[in-house]
């Protein structure tokens, strides 16, 4: 489809700081990771990302990630009183591999 002629693949972008920080360049093989999972994807520097935040957006199917996939990240607990939740937000780290 035309969507994935101009986005082919997930990407965690990432601020210029926090790339130089770590050493990633656009491109470079990253695991971004926390205490619950990990998924693996190339790198993006986007100087449009505030440092101290890894975006890694739309709706991205586990099966086109290079390992793991962005939910592992998240927490399985929910709360009776809502109907619903979308998890936009978690504390993670991102390595270079």
């Amino acid at each position: 489809s035309i969507l994935n002629e101009l986005d082919p693949e997930p990407l965690a972008k990432i601020s210029r700081q926090d790339a130089e920080t770590r050493e990633i360049k656009t491109g470079d093989l990253v695991e971004v990771f926390n205490d619950r999972g990990r998924v693996v994807l190339k790198a993006q520097v986007d100087d449009a990302i505030a440092p101290g935040v890894i975006s890694i957006p739309k709706g991205w199917q586990r099966e086109q990630f290079i390992e793991g996939c962005y939910q592992e990240l998240t927490s399985a607990a929910t709360d009776p009183m809502a109907v619903n939740f979308a998890f936009f937000d978690c504390l993670v780290e991102v390595r270079k591999i």
